[in-house]
């Protein structure tokens, strides 16, 4: 017991700001467990909570490819990427896009008849994954993202993007990356988003998306610092139970 009032004396005169934290979503799931591949038994998203941090994966596509520099050219070049939406048109949204979890993980099934990966042939494949605490919109930075059938040699590869005009969608005006073949993937730079994407926007790729790192910093960790003197009365009382336990014991023994 007198541990118990010390410590927590203690905590109340330091506590202060609790720093980021990394949380993992594993999109992938154990052999038995694997969502329906056919195009009619798959949802739009699902959502996974860890932490207190939820992420919502949903599936998209484009059905227009990249065009950086010819006549209707979608995409603007920026430092370090793109900006989608060029002086023509910008890239076309698909609708009713549907996205399963698999042994390798997350996967992507534009219609029926369609695999279940994220590819690029065709319509271009996304997915999309936002941030909700208590309900509400958050910024994270992304730390880390894994891929399952992954491999580079025969072309795999991604590209990554954020909404960058904060409308809660991925499209026009957002950031898109120059192609990337790590796996896992870590540059993520800086960046603080409430939601990403992960595409495969050339003809040879085709993988799932297994694995994404998040840095979350919980809002309600941000405990301010009590004053001195409104702790005061707890150390007091823990002081003053440690004396009246001192004096209990040698009264017992001046009886003895």
């Amino acid at each position: 017991m007198k541990s118990m009032v010390l410590s927590g004396a203690f905590l109340v005169l330091t506590a202060g700001a609790v720093g980021a934290v990394p949380i993992t979503f594993d999109l992938s799931v154990p052999p038995g467990q694997q969502d329906s591949t056919n195009y009619n038994s798959l949802s739009q998203s699902f959502s996974l909570t860890v932490g207190g941090l939820t992420g919502t994966f949903t599936a998209g596509a484009f059905t227009n490819s990249l065009d950086a520099t010819g006549g209707n050219r979608n995409i603007d070049p920026i430092p370090n990427g793109y900006t989608i939406g060029g002086p023509n048109q910008t890239l076309n949204p698909a609708s009713d896009i549907r996205i399963g979890r698999y042994v390798g993980g997350a996967g992507v099934t534009t219609r029926p008849g369609d695999n279940h990966q994220v590819d690029g042939n065709g319509w271009d494949n996304f997915i999309t994954a936002a941030f909700t605490f208590n309900g509400n919109d958050i910024d994270v930075g992304m730390s880390s993202v894994s891929f399952g059938l992954f491999n580079p040699s025969n072309g795999d590869d991604f590209r990554w993007g954020f909404d960058a005009n904060d409308d809660g969608t991925y499209g026009t005006d957002d950031y898109l990356s120059f192609r990337q073949d790590d796996n896992p993937f870590t540059n993520f730079g800086t960046v603080q988003s409430a939601m990403y994407m992960f595409g495969a926007f050339d003809g040879n790729d085709k993988w799932k998306l297994k694995s994404i790192t998040v840095d979350f910093t919980d809002p309600g960790n941000n405990v301010p610092e009590v004053p001195v003197p409104a702790a005061l009365p707890l150390l007091a009382g823990g002081l003053g139970l440690m004396g009246l336990m001192g004096w209990r014991r040698k009264r017992k023994l001046g009886k003895a």
